[in-house]
């Protein structure tokens, strides 16, 4: 009964030991769901891994996710002159998606539970793609500019948001402005649970593959939902 009544009141206090605090020191792992608009019927799913280090007022950071996914379909088109004759031929679309990245940023503490950053990540984005007997492999260097705000609203929860703009280094998309949404929940002293949705928007990804699957009628972009495990050091 006394080391059942000890680990409680263990527990309790690593629970109420989370408190409102910006500790830059992390490393989060997690899941990530990534939609692009351009494609019918394409989720990618796959692992995202994100960390930081605090120096001083200043902060380095590292981003890496890994993901894929693929779909089946059946191309009708004419294959006469006379349009009199219809060919039915099915193909499968494997997309996989990597991106990494790695930067500096800044802070600036507004108040004990309100923070400004402002960070610049340089990274590569590659994805590769084949279709039937055709594939194809296209890459391009990353530049991204953030800002983002960070709030406790109570002492264990902490809401955030952020704009960016993110500069591709060729013709394989569109440079594009970028916001994002996220909630943090700290559930003890070194532990927490995230989830964030991030819209690219103007995202039309330059692919002879792709234009197979396109989806004309949408705007262009693609969207991250992710779900992170945090642990602060």
């Amino acid at each position: 009964m006394k080391l059942f009544i000890t680990a409680f009141v263990f527990v309790m206090c690593a629970f109420q030991s989370a408190a409102a605090s910006f500790n830059d020191d992390f490393i989060k792992v997690g899941a990530i769901s990534t939609r692009i608009a351009d494609v019918n019927g394409l989720k990618l799913q796959g692992t995202n891994l994100e960390g930081r280090k605090q120096f001083g007022h200043w902060f380095g950071l590292m981003q890496w996710s890994q993901q894929a996914d693929s779909l089946s379909e059946t191309a009708f088109y004419d294959a006469t002159v006379d349009e009199s004759d219809y060919i039915n031929e099915p193909f499968k679309l494997t997309f996989d998606f990597n991106r990494y990245s790695v930067g500096l940023g800044r802070y600036v503490s507004l108040s004990e539970q309100t923070q400004l950053d402002f960070s610049a990540l340089y990274g590569k984005m590659v994805f590769k793609l084949s279709l039937n007997e055709f594939a194809e492999r296209n890459q391009t260097n990353t530049l991204n500019l953030n800002i983002q705000l960070r709030h406790f609203i109570t002492a264990q929860i902490e809401l955030n948001a952020g704009l960016s703009y993110e500069r591709f280094s060729d013709d394989f998309a569109d440079n594009s402005l970028v916001y994002r949404l996220g909630a943090e929940y700290y559930f003890a002293q070194s532990w927490s649970l995230s989830v964030y949705f991030r819209n690219v928007g103007s995202a039309s990804f330059s692919s002879e593959a792709l234009s197979v699957s396109a989806n004309n009628d949408k705007e262009d972009y693609y969207r991250d939902l992710a779900l992170m495990l945090g642990y602060r050091f």
